[in-house]
C-alpha cells in the first residue's frame, strides 16, 4: 500500500470546460509545471522509498474552477 503527500500547491483559476469539451490549463500553470520538472524534480534527493511527483490536474479552489499544480512525494 502506498500513500501521497502534497508538499505544495499553486491554484490558476481557469475554465476548465466549454461545451463538454476540457479546455487546457493556462500558460501560467505549464510555465510553473514545466519548471518544478526542471528544478525540483531534477534536483529533489533519491530515496528508495520515495517518488517525487510533480501533478498538473483541474480542480476547484474556494469556488473557483482551474488547475493545481502540486508537488508530491509518494511513499512506496
Amino acid at each position: 500500500m502506498s500513500r501521497t503527500e502534497v508538499l505544495n500547491s499553486w491554484f490558476f483559476p481557469s475554465p476548465v470546460r466549454r461545451n463538454g469539451m476540457i479546455i487546457p490549463a493556462p500558460d501560467e500553470a505549464l510555465k510553473k509545471y514545466r519548471d518544478l520538472r526542471e528544478d525540483w524534480l531534477k534536483t529533489h534527493p533519491d530515496y528508495p522509498l520515495e517518488e517525487p511527483v510533480i501533478s498538473l490536474a483541474p480542480g476547484e479552489n474556494e469556488g473557483k474552477e482551474g488547475y493545481f499544480v502540486r508537488t508530491e512525494i509518494m511513499y512506496k
